[in-house]
Parts: structure tokens; sequence; C-alpha cells
């Protein structure tokens, strides 16, 4: 006796369709050789420091800088006012040691600049 004789509906035939039950993985796991193929992951490790940026300077600082650029080796630090900017440069030898302590090897950070951002952040 079929199914259908005993007033079974058959369900339809599941899809063979594989479902991947991988592990999650990292996003840097995929970036970093895609970066490295297009000869990026220098020019982005150079920069990496910048994320460290409130433990290199401090909170009340971090507060009122970030950094922006790089012209050559000199890394241009963007300020909230030309007093923070008269205020930093007193204290630039501290911050380019700081700052040396948290950049790989080959990463040169010769001076810093400051500039007074027009946001006022």
């Amino acid at each position: 006796m079929r199914d259908s004789d005993r007033g079974h509906v058959r369900a339809a035939p599941q899809s063979r369709a594989r479902v991947s039950l991988r592990r999650p993985v990292a996003a840097s796991a995929i970036l970093k050789p895609l970066l490295k193929k297009h000869g990026l992951d220098k020019q982005l490790a150079r920069y990496e420091f910048v994320t460290r940026w409130r433990e290199i300077v401090g909170e009340e600082i971090s507060k009122r800088s970030r950094p922006a650029y790089f012209r050559g080796n000199v890394l241009v630090v963007q300020v909230s006012s030309s007093v923070w900017a008269q205020e930093l440069g007193f204290y630039k030898h501290v911050i380019l040691n700081r700052i040396r302590k948290h950049v790989r090897d080959g990463q040169i950070v010769d001076d810093l600049a400051f500039c007074v951002n027009g946001d006022g952040y």
C-alpha cells in the first residue's frame, strides 16, 4: 500500500544542498592575505598604533587629539585648539617615546607635527 492510499501526503524530497557548519573565521584571517597580495599590508601596519592612541597618550589628550596622517616620517596629529597644539608641543619627546614603544620594528616616527582641526573635537 502506498502512502497516498493511506491518506498520507508525502513530503517533497529535501534539497540535497549541503549546509556548511564550519566555524566562524576571523576577518583578519581573510583580510591579511588579501592586503598582502595587493601590497597594502605594510602601509596598513604603519597605522596600527593608531588603535592604541588612548593608551599611548592618555585619556585626556586622546579626547583632544588624533593621529591624522604621515608626512614622510613625521606623524601629523590633529588637535582641538591652538592651545592644545602648543601644550602637546612641550610634551613632544614624551609622546614620541611612547609611540615608539608601540610601533613595530622598521616603522619610523621621527617627529610629530600638531595642526588645529576645525571640527573642535
